[in-house]
């Protein structure tokens, strides 16, 4: 059984996520090549993160928006006025006309060197 040499920044998500820690105990019992391992979780993780979206999506359309998050605290943020009221207008900033520019009147050369 070969042992994988793991960095201590992407151990921590193998130990909290039980589907990394089956493809990396299936890696190691069948000799596989780190790099294998690692295709093999982003593929897991993408797919994990497609589904979590889609979901979350599904929620979104059954039940509505979620409430923002105090990501420091992890709570909820309530609004006591409206969000209507609370967003003022900004007043759009005025720019001059541009110029038009002169039609050419005969089309120009694109080389000016001739090879005779």
């Amino acid at each position: 059984m070969k042992k994988y040499k793991i960095p201590q920044a992407f151990a921590v998500h193998i130990d909290s996520d039980p589907g990394l820690q089956q493809l990396m105990l299936d890696g190691q019992e069948n000799n596989r090549p780190e790099s294998e391992f690692y295709k093999a979780a982003l593929a897991y993780t993408l797919d994990t993160r497609r589904n979590l979206l889609i979901e979350l999506g599904r929620y979104i359309q059954q039940y509505g928006p979620l409430e923002p998050i105090d990501y420091d605290t992890g709570a909820t943020i309530q609004h006591t006025e409206p969000r209507a009221e609370a967003e003022e207008e900004v007043p759009k900033k005025e720019y001059p006309p541009l110029k038009a520019l002169p039609k050419p009147e005969e089309p120009s050369k694109r080389f000016s060197k001739s090879y005779e």
